[in-house]
């Protein structure tokens, strides 16, 4: 009798603790995880990139890029203590920001906002959301996913991106020069993944978060010189881009970047890098 009971006891503590594991799921930050979200599309947001924003400038090392894998992973900001070579990977961030205060030129999927307001400016950015989304023939996504996708494409196109520099970068590059041969930029182009069925487009690259973030989110980043981007004749690329600084400077220095991006319609924007992000380059004749 005794024994019935210690397994029945026994069998009643296991299936509380299954039920409890089951509904009291929770990460380390003590919340619960999100439900799964159910996307129609797959571009989640469209903003013209110069209306009422900035542009974002980081320079960073450390950047793996792996070219049989075809991915990009890891990096860290600059120090300012440390001379860095050109062999460390340096490259410069470069990013169109969503979430203008004003909302300008920006449209998103609100319904993937369970707290969205529903308000009439909500709606406006929903609608003309909407209208981007048939314009690009994104609608049949159709998944199921654990977490809010990043894929935002830019309205306007941009015609060039120019890198230039506070100090001349060697004998053919003065200070202010372009320096666009230099760099290889990559990007993400979701249009493409659309197209080609919502499936990485051959032969292009993709930012690894882990096995499970590259199965829900399938991405195309373009890889090229950043002086034959061809900019112009790619509709709705993403809104950041990542530039690689392929050839040294000839001297030992501090340098500090400026960006200025052009777009077809003519407008621009400029930023130059934060002086906290100079960063200490070592010379190709030092």
């Amino acid at each position: 009798m005794k024994n019935s009971m210690k397994k029945i006891f026994l069998f009643a503590c296991i299936l509380s603790g299954l039920i409890a594991c089951d509904s009291e799921v929770t990460y380390d930050c003590g919340c619960a995880p999100p439900s799964p979200i159910f996307l129609k599309s797959y571009i989640q947001a469209f903003i013209d990139g110069y209306k009422g924003r900035e542009v974002y400038v980081d320079v960073r090392c450390g950047y793996e890029i792996d070219t049989v894998r075809k991915s990009i992973d890891r990096c860290w900001r600059v120090d300012s203590s440390v001379i860095y070579d050109v062999k460390d990977v340096i490259g410069i961030e470069i990013e169109s920001h969503l979430n203008d205060p004003e909302y300008n030129g920006e449209f998103y999927n609100v319904n993937l906002y369970r707290d969205a307001s529903k308000n009439p400016r909500d709606m406006e950015r929903q609608k003309g959301y909407d209208k981007y989304i048939e314009l690009v023939g994104d609608t049949s996504f159709n998944r199921e996913m654990d977490g809010k996708p990043d894929v935002v494409s830019m309205i306007t196109p941009l015609k060039n991106i120019a890198i230039t520099c506070d100090k001349d970068f060697g004998a053919n590059y003065p200070a202010g020069s372009n320096l666009n041969e230099l760099f290889t930029v990559y990007f993400d182009d979701p249009y493409s993944t659309v197209k080609n069925g919502y499936h990485p487009v051959e032969g292009t690259y993709a930012y690894f978060r882990g096995a499970d973030f590259q199965r829900d989110n399938p991405q195309s980043i373009v890889k090229v010189r950043l002086s034959e981007a061809n900019f112009s004749e790619r509709p709705f690329i993403g809104n950041k881009w990542l530039c690689i600084l392929d050839v040294a400077p000839e001297r030992t220095d501090t340098y500090i970047f400026e960006v200025k991006i052009t777009f077809v319609d003519g407008a621009e924007l400029k930023m130059v890098n934060d002086v906290y992000d100079a960063v200490n380059i070592k010379g190709s004749k030092d």
